[in-house]
């Protein structure tokens, strides 16, 4: 279930070519399967002035975690776009990414990190 990972790459997208919203921002899903929630996904944007914070948050409902536990959480940091290229259309430049991944069985910690403009 990499569904925190996907949608948190979506959402850096939107916001690099310059989708608008108004930050903070949270959206808040059910997961469901054949009808049953199985479990919650939280996807919220922070202004961190001058930076931009995204958080992800993956859950299973805890009758579904006695077979299969999952608690997903990953945050995006996005620094705002200083250089004025004529051929850079992005407001946000990725600065740093931290997940930690806990599906059934599988465990996975994962960082990145970069310099301004760099990513």
């Amino acid at each position: 279930m990499k569904i925190s990972s996907f949608l948190t790459c979506f959402t850096i997208v939107l916001l690099s070519v310059g989708f608008g919203f108004a930050a903070p921002e949270t959206l808040k899903y059910d997961l469901s399967l054949s009808g049953f929630t199985i479990g919650h996904l939280t996807l919220e944007a922070k202004d961190d002035d001058p930076n931009l914070r995204l958080e992800t948050t993956m859950s299973a409902r805890s009758w579904v975690s006695l077979f299969y536990k999952v608690d997903d959480h990953a945050v995006s940091v996005l620094q705002r776009n200083s250089q004025k290229n004529p051929g850079q259309n992005f407001i946000y430049l990725p600065w740093t990414y931290q997940a930690r991944f806990s599906e059934g069985p599988r465990k996975a910690d994962k960082e990145a990190t970069g310099t301004s403009g760099s990513i």
